[in-house]
């Protein structure tokens, strides 16, 4: 019988497992019944774009609350604050401006 193991750690944020990447301080809105952080992959050369845009995606997006959490050599998992009811929309955003 041959056994494979995936590394965690292997392929780029897009593609691996945050587990281990993503921790409780990385988590603003633990306990809030009306915030929650959400996490966003970004490629690194729209970093600048990402910090300029992401508060207009949404009116409810706590505003300054984006904070990089990893970044490897293509991507950065950035973290963003917003009130729970505007997630869907915020999601929405996200994929429309890639």
């Amino acid at each position: 019988m041959r056994v494979s193991v995936v590394c965690a750690h292997s392929g780029n944020l897009l593609t691996r497992d945050l587990t281990g990447i993503i921790l409780p301080e990385h988590i603003t809105a633990i306990g809030s019944e009306f915030l929650v952080t959400m996490f966003v992959v970004v490629p690194k050369s729209a970093g600048a774009q990402w910090e300029a845009s992401y508060e207009k995606f949404s009116e409810y997006v706590a505003p300054r609350s984006s904070r990089l959490v990893e970044s490897d050599s293509e991507y950065g998992l950035w973290s963003v604050t917003l009130f729970r009811k505007a997630a869907p929309e915020f999601k929405e955003k996200c994929r429309e401006n890639k």
